[in-house]
């Protein structure tokens, strides 16, 4: 509704996009047609915003120091070796209490191999030559939370993350974005149980970061 339009939201859309109006026709508050304008961002303006340097520095500085608390708290309620379901899950709960989830956009994902039953290899995880049956890691704003990722807490890119963490297996991979809430549980079967069904579709590393 154009009631609702926000001439300052659209002055730092162009600062943020480093670019000039929307020629496309499509209805957002970039629209070059100011009778199309909307108080929304189209998909692939979203994307592009998410990637800017001052986007990326301040979801870093917001949730890197809770995010290290999790890591470096070896209990119950923060981490634990071979509980990445819970540990997700213990993170995702921290944020939604600081932070209120919903100002996010945040996935949980869940992977497995393409072959039941089959182990992967992290090439970057603390505990290295450990073979995974399936891995959990939140994904906000197009970032990764890994409680098992790298030897020290880093939050990164999806892309880089994936390249470091999988490596030349990602083709051998499958992934399912779930509500950040909406857990399958914590053993392989129960993970397996909520690929096999129609609630959240699998998908491969391409279509992945393509639907950030």
């Amino acid at each position: 509704d154009s009631h609702y339009y926000n001439e300052e939201a659209h002055e730092m859309g162009h600062v943020l996009l480093k670019a000039g109006h929307d020629q496309t026709g499509d209805s957002n508050i970039m629209a070059n047609n100011s009778a199309l304008r909307e108080p929304r961002f189209k998909q692939s303006q979203c994307r592009v915003i998410r990637e800017h340097f001052s986007v990326k520095q301040n979801l870093v500085r917001k949730l890197l120091p809770l995010f290290s608390t999790h890591y470096q708290t070896y209990k119950k309620d923060f981490y634990m070796t071979d509980w990445c379901s819970r540990n997700t899950k213990n993170l995702v709960h921290a944020i939604d209490r600081l932070f209120n989830l919903k100002s996010f956009n945040a996935k949980a994902v869940y992977v497995t191999s393409k072959k039941e039953g089959s182990s992967f290899y992290p090439q970057n995880a603390r505990q290295s030559k450990v073979g995974w049956k399936f891995h959990s890691f939140l994904l906000i704003d197009g970032h990764v939370l890994d409680l098992d990722f790298s030897k020290k807490p880093k939050i990164v890119p999806a892309l880089e993350y994936l390249k470091e963490m999988f490596g030349d297996q990602l083709d051998d991979l499958q992934f399912q974005l779930r509500s950040p809430l909406d857990s399958p549980g914590y053993t392989y079967q129960e993970v397996l149980k909520g690929f096999n069904s129609k609630k959240y579709k699998a998908e491969d590393a391409t279509s992945l970061l393509e639907s950030l």
